[in-house]
């Protein structure tokens, strides 16, 4: 006789949802654990208890169509019964006799009829056997593994999971981590002036939660977690703090103590280019995909575990001292649950020294190199490393010597009216820098008059691509323009990521393609 237990379908994960009952749990689970849990913790918790859940149900759904058979007990003719080892058939008792085994105690064997089984004789009334203690389940399906659920299901349910916990109003989270509001601690303003003061005079942080509490009177009878979740919560939503540490770790900061590029985005970063469709030139951007780094650009071939970049600096990040935070590179620095802004380390590693760092999400950026840039004397186009560090919250920069510190090198030259004109010139240049993509440049604070003169500003990106390579081309006999020196070029006066240079200058009616990467402009556009 074949067995067959009941088990829970794949359907019934997919469809997954949260019901008001699920909800109960989990706020009865937290109030009986009496600390906060992760989202992963009260999703695992509450697939043990939708497990269970489920297991009562389907025993019940059956054992209300019919008694369910097992050995050691007695029926009468015309009762019907259900077969958990015939995949749970329904049948009924036609007729019972006697049974003969001279090895056993006197049993009955009962004939029943089943539309899927079909007629069966059954042992009754026998007090040792085993089907009598048969699970109705099999405890090593699967299916009824809640680790095995998790693991096989963990992006869909996480994502429903969570989403239907920030619907609810009566639920609070600080770093992924969850609590009924009504059970918090009450944090007054007293307390959270006193943090404040706290954190200016560390200039602003970051400090931990427990180096803040350290300094303030809370009440000490309370569970010291939920104190410090309640703390958390009241900081967050108090708009002088904010929280800046990586996942995992929690750290505060004061906005106000923030540098001015963390909070706003700095004008010479803000993308400035027209619409435009990149699908044309996808094959130039897989081109350049490893030589240029660009937060705008949409385009960016699949991470593929990458563990450091050479990155080549244009004007407004040289500038403003920030890196690209694209796609890739972004799996280098620290990131976090919702903290839009994240502090960590930047480590020198030829100069063995720390200093602090921002990753700023939303502007897809990573801020303070501004000084390391100026320290190590470096121009726009130079190539600067980035590794993640062994230490967590820690990023490695360094920078490669070249043989000789000057060098014959593209340089604009900014006249008193803003016009840029190209000329080659001797510059420093210590450090490796990308041959298509250096440009030294003489009178950074005109130039830097340009990002906020209307004309300028309002000035077409083709306009300001026709115009950058009439004065590139005039570097060359032939009047050659390579697109990513044009792409660096036109960065100098409006920032655009690579695809929207590209595209121009595959669609200009004025701009010829040589081949490779060199463009040049037609004729007649140069007589204009």
């Amino acid at each position: 006789m074949a067995e067959n237990h009941l088990t829970i379908s794949e359907e019934y994960w997919n469809s997954f949802s949260l019901q008001e009952s699920d909800f109960e749990y989990i706020f009865n689970y937290l109030i009986e654990a009496e600390i906060p849990k992760s989202s992963i913790e009260l999703l695992k918790t509450l697939i043990e208890h939708r497990i269970d859940t489920e297991i009562s149900s389907l025993e019940k759904r059956h054992s209300e169509s019919g008694t369910i058979y097992t050995p050691q007990q007695k029926y009468q003719i015309g009762e019907k019964i259900i077969l958990p080892q015939f995949s749970w058939a329904e049948a009924k008792v036609i007729n019972i006799r006697p049974g003969i085994n001279p090895d056993i105690s006197p049993f009955e064997v009962i004939e029943i009829e089943s539309d899927d089984a079909g007629t069966i004789s059954l042992a009754s009334g026998i007090d040792d056997h085993l089907l009598n203690r048969a699970p109705l389940y099999d405890s090593k399906d699967t299916n009824f593994q809640p680790d095995f659920v998790l693991n096989t299901y963990k992006k869909q349910l996480l994502e429903k999971f969570e989403l239907s916990l920030h619907d609810r109003d009566d639920l609070v989270q600080i770093a992924g981590r969850w609590f009924p509001r009504a059970l918090l601690i009450e944090i007054n303003s007293g307390y959270l002036n006193l943090a404040e003061a706290i954190l200016d005079m560390e200039a602003g942080g970051p400090l931990k939660t427990k180096a803040i509490l350290d300094q303030l009177d809370l009440p000490s009878n309370e569970n010291p977690r939920l104190i410090e979740f309640s703390l958390n919560f009241a900081l967050q939503e108090d708009e002088r703090f904010d929280e800046v540490g990586p996942t995992g770790e929690i750290l505060w900061f004061l906005k106000r103590l923030e540098p001015e590029a963390v909070k706003n985005l700095p004008a010479l970063l803000r993308d400035q280019s027209d619409n435009y469709n990149h699908d044309s030139v996808i094959p130039l951007l897989e081109q350049v995909s490893n030589q240029v780094y660009d937060e705008l650009e949409e385009y960016e071939p699949e991470f593929h575990g990458e563990t450091s970049f050479s990155i080549s600096l244009i004007y407004p990040h040289w500038k403003v001292g920030t890196l690209p935070l694209t796609k890739r590179i972004a799996n280098l620095f620290p990131t976090a649950h919702e903290a839009p802004r994240v502090r960590f380390t930047f480590v020198d590693v030829q100069q063995n020294k720390k200093f602090p760092g921002w990753v700023v999400r939303p502007h897809k950026i990573v801020y303070g190199l501004k000084e390391w840039y100026e320290s190590r004397e470096l121009i726009p186009g130079c190539i600067v490393n980035v590794k993640r560090g062994d230490n967590a919250g820690e990023v490695e920069v360094w920078v490669e010597k070249r043989k000789s510190s000057h060098d014959w090198i593209r340089t604009a030259i900014i006249g008193a009216d803003g016009g840029i004109v190209f000329a080659t010139t001797k510059q420093l240049a210590p450090y490796e820098y990308h041959d298509q993509m250096v440009i030294a440049v003489s009178g950074v604070d005109v130039l830097e008059n340009i990002w906020t003169e209307e004309k300028k500003f309002r000035q077409s990106l083709e306009t300001t691509i026709t115009s950058m390579m009439k004065e590139l081309g005039k570097l060359n006999p032939q009047g050659h323009v390579h697109a990513q020196e044009l792409y660096a070029a036109v960065n100098l006066v409006k920032r655009c990521p690579p695809g929207a240079v590209f595209t121009i200058l595959e669609s200009s009616k004025h701009i010829t393609h040589i081949g490779d990467q060199y463009y040049r402009l037609k004729d007649s556009s140069q007589e204009e």
